[in-house]
């Protein structure tokens, strides 16, 4: 049996892998940039509760990094899928 695997990408790091080689976009790796984006946000938004222990300044700081970060892992992402269809 010859059957022909083809490589999938979950993660935004796997599709700047796969995209340098030309293979194509991949919904499930902008859905997990979102999730992780979603989850650092929920994780801040906790500094802010009035009935929560506040995060340390360096937790926030750190936090507020990765979700640069990530925003720029999905502007990256949307480039590429945008680039494809042209």
């Amino acid at each position: 049996m010859n059957a022909k695997v083809q490589k999938t990408a979950c993660t935004p790091e796997e599709v700047f892998d796969i995209a340098s080689t030309g293979e194509g976009f991949y919904v499930d790796a902008l859905n997990c940039g979102l999730e992780r984006l979603h989850g650092t946000v929920t994780m801040l938004s906790a500094h802010f509760e009035a009935d929560c222990d506040r995060l340390n300044e360096e937790i926030v700081s750190n936090a507020l990094w990765a979700v640069e970060g990530q925003v720029n892992d999905l502007k990256k992402l949307l480039s590429l899928a945008t680039a494809e269809k042209n």
